[in-house]
């Protein structure tokens, strides 16, 4: 949504127009609030942020023109916003090389578990909120964000799409008969391990260039950013078998399939899906840990 602020002087006015005047800003207002309930949803949320409330009307959750770059869509930059509402230092819980070496001198999964629960601990007020914004579990985008959180780090990740990047670099036939790498935008990047492309289009770009992805991966960067465009994203794989379930009726098997499709994507029919739930049922194996950090 675009917020503009103007100063209208009426003079002369009679009650009758008054009131008239009055029903036509309603109904713009009301319309405002229906193309974006979710930026409704973030003004009116403070009670868990770490934000004080006073300081929220300094901040524009909004876009606006002078602020919305060409190469950024209105969604896009209004999403980077949501970082505003929250004070977190993002090196506090990352996953470093130093993480990595532990991890493998230890010879188990120990510390990893304890890394990833620490990751959804710090995040927790982050993730119910991109949950409730979304219509979705919490538990569903903490087990996720357990799950996602560790592994390769960012920066192999970068490598990868430079060489992804260089062997589809066109012209489309050779691209399309002789590439050896998947496409750029399969590459996933952040916490929440989500390709490029998957976040550009709940960002709501069409087609993704390289400056585009660029762009995206900043924000994908961001462990906050990343939870609020993967809870977009949860909610249309949910969408996909369960799109007129509430979330308090949703079984565990019907997470598991949402989780899964996060994992092997929303293509697929649920029938396919079902054959391979390990995804969704690997949360469930992690349920209190998820759960004690989440609460």
């Amino acid at each position: 949504m675009i917020v503009k602020n103007h100063n209208i002087e009426l003079k002369d006015t009679s009650a009758s127009e008054m009131a008239r005047f009055r029903q036509i800003m309603l109904g713009i207002w009301r319309q405002q609030i229906e193309d974006d309930k979710n930026s409704t949803e973030m003004l009116k949320y403070v009670e868990n942020s770490q934000i004080n409330p006073k300081d929220l009307s300094q901040l524009n959750l909004y876009t606006s023109d002078s602020d919305t770059k060409e190469s950024i869509t209105a969604l896009h930059a209004q999403t980077n916003n949501l970082s505003k509402l929250w004070r977190y230092d993002r090196d506090t819980v990352a996953w470093t090389n130093s993480d990595i070496i532990e991890w493998k001198k230890s010879g188990n999964n120990d510390y990893l578990f304890k890394r990833k629960a620490e990751f959804v601990k710090y995040y927790s007020a982050v993730i119910k909120h991109a949950a409730k914004m979304n219509g979705i579990p919490p538990f569903l985008l903490a087990g996720i964000a357990f799950t996602e959180f560790g592994g390769k780090p960012d920066w192999l990740k970068k490598g990868v799409r430079s060489l992804r990047e260089l062997d589809w670099s066109g012209p489309d036939i050779i691209d399309r008969n002789l590439t050896t790498t998947n496409h750029p935008d399969k590459t996933s990047f952040g916490d929440m391990a989500i390709q490029l492309g998957r976040a550009g289009k709940e960002l709501g770009y069409e087609n993704i260039n390289k400056t585009d992805r660029d762009a995206i991966q900043e924000s994908l960067l961001d462990p906050v950013i990343g939870i609020y465009i993967a809870a977009m994203h949860i909610k249309r794989l949910k969408d996909v078998d369960f799109k007129n379930t509430p979330i308090d009726k949703l079984t565990q098997a019907d997470i598991e399939i949402i989780a899964s499709r996060y994992n092997r994507g929303l293509e697929l029919s649920k029938e396919n899906i079902k054959k391979n739930t390990s995804y969704g049922r690997s949360i469930y194996k992690h349920k209190k840990e998820i759960n004690n950090a989440l609460n």
